[in-house]
């Protein structure tokens, strides 16, 4: 059974003006998240404005007064998927963790990716960096499986001797697939090199039903424990 403490935190959708706070809580959550050298605020501020996203019904900020962000999640279609399928973000401030917000950021997703799919079943995937056994755990006791794991490679362009590359000290990064062995894989989770960074991420997935009444009145009752 999983208890939600909530009591003191509040939830809204997010506005624009808001894509500064949001970025901050993403790189405290996952520092790898935005690209090296890219602006965060602007790089969510263009991925809400994208024609397939709508801000005021696929995104949520779980917020602790006075108005303190301390969660955010989006749900949006997974680009170029052969089958209906979407994709989760979500982060929790560590202070905040643990109290049953990322079971309501997951059941808030799952609700509103039932409301935009069109056929009987669905698919939602959630990415979670490997050493977030918090999160992990917390998807999995909702019915998550691992599926896939990749690498997010941060490597400097001077580093991979490459004349057409250039010799700037400008970085790129790579997401490299990984194969499952008896369900996970055993590389580390992180491994910083000289100048590089490797980031283990898990794609955890779930089939989701149209008709599922059950899941839609878990989220109505766990919205109602959130109290300004």
């Amino acid at each position: 059974m999983v208890i939600i403490r909530l009591h003191t935190l509040s939830s809204r959708v997010p506005k624009l003006q808001d894509a500064a706070a949001v970025a901050r809580l993403i790189y405290i959550c996952d520092e790898d998240a935005f690209k090296p050298g890219e602006n965060g605020e602007e790089t969510l501020k263009a991925s809400w404005q994208q024609h397939y996203f709508c801000l005021s019904s696929d995104a949520w900020m779980i917020v602790a007064k006075p108005d303190e962000l301390v969660g955010y999640a989006d749900v949006r279609p997974e680009p170029d998927s052969a089958f209906q399928a979407f994709i989760q973000t979500l982060y929790v401030h560590p202070k905040y963790q643990n109290r049953g917000i990322e079971t309501l950021l997951v059941r808030l997703g799952e609700e509103r990716a039932r409301q935009l799919s069109t056929q009987a079943s669905s698919r939602l995937r959630i990415a979670v960096r490997s050493d977030n056994r918090l999160l992990s755990d917390t998807i999995q006791l909702e019915g998550y499986q691992l599926v896939r794991q990749f690498l997010r490679v941060n490597v400097t362009r001077a580093q991979l001797a490459l004349q057409t590359l250039g010799a700037s000290a400008e970085q790129i990064t790579l997401d490299v697939a990984l194969p499952l062995a008896n369900g996970k894989n055993t590389l580390s989770e992180q491994r910083r090199l000289a100048v590089s960074t490797v980031t283990q991420y898990d794609i955890y997935e779930k089939v989701s039903g149209t008709g599922s009444m059950q899941a839609v009145e878990q989220v109505s009752s766990l919205q109602c424990t959130l109290v300004g």
